[in-house]
């Protein structure tokens, strides 16, 4: 992902704190828009360069109070009562024991005793190649807690950094020029593996709800960083898509219900019976769903029969076919 579009995801995973891991060749600006997010959104910058940390960095320093030992608040954890981002540089260079208790921080939000506040946590790393000493990232719990993105810089976003950084425009230009010839302008870089899990679907669409105002590759690439690739994309295409509702049910949406799947079908019905919404379906609608669709959401009401037994009670004296299907 490109400088420029990655200040603009950022922002927007900064409104709810998303955890964000930052995979990048050195130099390439991870550092710099770090810096520039913390001074628009009006956080103060905890940078801490994990493979540097020793064993008494983590918890702080132990002391002796009424005979109880209490560990003071490590200085490079900001205070509850800040509001922060909190930058963790160099994680796949840390010592195994510091990357412990970084995946207790990012998900607890805590180290032992000490906790966080409004705080956006943003870690980085360089990609696993022969380039760089680095520990490999293979860790799924510690990745599933992370929202993981590429970092590459283009010719467009340099020449811009340096104009803003205030170097007159011949300058910016041949910098970028050179650059573009000898450099890493572009170049992709080695994720971590993606495991997709029912915690990462949840954190997907948690996202995907500040994000769905972007353009469709910057959602996929995002969504790509907590799902997989090949899943991202099948969740933006079924969200393009124009899928079941509970609407369809209540006005007799027939064709669009003989269309979709037994899945759609079976998971929109067992939420209109969660809601008590199922009470009004017309017949006809009731009629046109097959036997095995039934027999699908009676296993599930089944299952959780504190979930849907008030409303199935009702259900099954004003539509008798079901306990057919129930027998």
């Amino acid at each position: 992902m490109r400088i420029s579009e990655l200040k603009k995801v950022l922002a927007k995973l900064e409104t709810i704190q998303e955890p964000v891991l930052l995979v990048g060749h050195a130099g390439v600006g991870k550092t710099e828009i770090v810096r520039q997010l913390a001074q628009e959104t009006g956080r103060k910058l905890y940078t801490v360069i994990l493979s540097q940390l020793e064993p008494g960095d983590l918890l702080g320093l132990p002391v002796t109070r009424d005979g109880v030992t209490e560990f003071l608040r490590p200085n490079w954890l900001p205070k509850e009562d800040k509001r922060a981002i909190l930058f963790l540089d160099e994680i796949n260079r840390a010592p195994i024991y510091v990357r412990q208790s970084i995946f207790q921080l990012v998900l607890d939000r805590q180290v032992g005793p000490h906790k966080l506040g409004d705080v956006f946590i943003i870690a980085a790393a360089n990609p696993d190649t022969e380039e760089y000493v680095v520990s490999d990232m293979n860790d799924r719990a510690l990745l599933n807690r992370f929202v993981i993105l590429s970092v590459s810089n283009d010719p467009a976003d340099f020449n811009s950094y340096m104009s803003q950084k205030g170097y007159e425009e011949k300058l910016s230009l041949v910098a970028t020029r050179v650059l573009d010839r000898f450099g890493t302008f572009g170049e992709q870089v080695k994720l971590p593996p993606i495991t997709l899990t029912p915690r990462g679907m949840e954190r997907a669409v948690r996202v995907f709800d500040v994000i769905k105002d972007m353009d469709k590759l910057i959602q996929l690439e995002v969504l790509s960083g907590i799902i997989g690739q090949e899943p991202a994309a099948e969740f933006i295409r079924q969200m393009e898509a124009d899928v079941l509702v509970e609407e369809d049910f209540l006005q007799a949406n027939l064709v669009k219900i003989k269309m979709a799947t037994h899945l759609e079908k079976v998971v929109v019905l067992l939420r209109m019976f969660e809601k008590g919404t199922i009470l009004d379906v017309p017949k006809d609608v009731l009629d046109s769903i097959n036997d095995e669709d039934w027999a699908a959401v009676i296993r599930n009401i089944n299952a959780q029969s504190l979930k849907y037994l008030k409303t199935f009670v009702k259900f099954r004296t004003l539509y008798p076919r079901i306990d057919k299907i129930v027998s």
